[in-house]
């Protein structure tokens, strides 16, 4: 009979302690069995008697681990949301949960295989409020069929609303870190995602010209480190008009979709925006862009904002572009 991977779990308080612990326990797909420690004394006489697959200690004991003493992955976690090298405690518990599932070779085939991680930008030159509205229930739409991160990579956006825990860390944040980090680790990594309504995704930037200060190479490394990551089966990129180099950024998804409303004046950019592909050699994109115009909203489905809309209208896009 196979084993189930071993968790030891150190923290200090035990009030904090008792709840994480029951709460993941009581979670059908949590594949740990667990030993948990809140009393310190009790800690530093059992640990050189324990072995563990996973050993997940508040940093506050950081000085006097001896890594080389303890057989199997070592994370240290913290109430300091500002330190990077460690996992914030404070954070979702699925999102905890998922980190410590992450560090099994034995969940490998459950995350999404590297291979299959499909990326959709939605992307339109005619600037639209409803761009973001449609990205968030295509993204919802999409965690139904798989895991799905979705990086709001515009200005002035209003997912922030959708966000009711409180974050410090944006976009802008993880850029840095990818930068900076020399282990550019999926476990590290947690103190960025947020999760609401099934949807994983990166808070948006507060202020739009820290988008227009990466440059393409940057945003391509940004990519290229989610899809090798292997966590996702879907990457949805919510490009706005900050994006610098926007075609080069394109052509690394797999398809582009854009909504196009059936006014003269968007036929008019639109037939701009194929200029400009053309000119600078990326008239190929097209082919790969999926442009859904707008239909009457008020006489079909009664407004704009209604959810009837929104869900038809996210559900027309990813069929186009052969998602789901």
């Amino acid at each position: 009979m196979t084993r189930n991977p071993k968790l030891v779990l150190y923290e200090p308080d035990e009030t904090f302690a008792e709840r994480i612990c029951d709460y993941w326990i009581n979670q059908k797909s949590f594949p740990f069995e667990v030993t948990c420690f809140s009393s310190y004394e009790k800690w530093r006489s059992m640990y050189p008697k324990l072995s563990a697959d996973v050993w997940l200690l508040d940093s506050s004991i950081a000085d006097e681990i001896q890594q080389d003493e303890l057989r199997g992955r070592v994370l240290l976690w913290t109430d300091d949301e500002s330190q990077e090298s460690a996992i914030y405690k404070y954070r979702s518990a699925d999102i905890l949960m998922q980190t410590l599932k992450d560090c099994l070779d034995t969940t490998a085939g459950a995350a999404a295989d590297r291979d299959q991680t499909r990326v959709l930008a939605l992307y339109t030159p005619v600037l639209s409020q409803l761009q973001t509205v449609t990205g968030m229930e295509m993204a919802r739409i999409l965690s139904e069929h798989g895991q799905v991160l979705y990086l709001p990579l515009t200005g002035f956006c209003a997912v922030k609303n959708l966000l009711a825990d409180h974050y410090s860390k944006d976009i802008s944040d993880f850029m840095y870190f990818l930068a900076q980090s020399e282990q550019q680790s999926t476990i590290l990594i947690q103190n960025y995602i947020f999760k609401t309504e099934g949807v994983e995704l990166l808070a948006p930037v507060d202020n739009p010209d820290s988008l227009r200060a990466v440059s393409a190479d940057e945003w391509l490394r940004f990519l290229d480190f989610w899809k090798q990551s292997g966590r996702y089966r879907y990457i949805l990129l919510d490009i706005g008009r900050e994006i610098g180099e926007v075609p080069r950024l394109l052509q690394a998804c797999d398809r582009v979709c854009a909504l196009r409303e059936n006014t003269a004046v968007s036929e008019g950019i639109w037939h701009q925006y194929e200029q400009y592909l053309e000119a600078t050699g990326y008239l190929s994109l097209m082919s790969r862009t999926e442009v859904i115009t707008l239909p009457p909203a008020r006489e079909e489905f009664g407004g704009m904002e209604t959810s009837a809309y929104k869900r038809q209208l996210a559900q027309q896009i990813l069929v186009k572009a052969e998602m789901i």
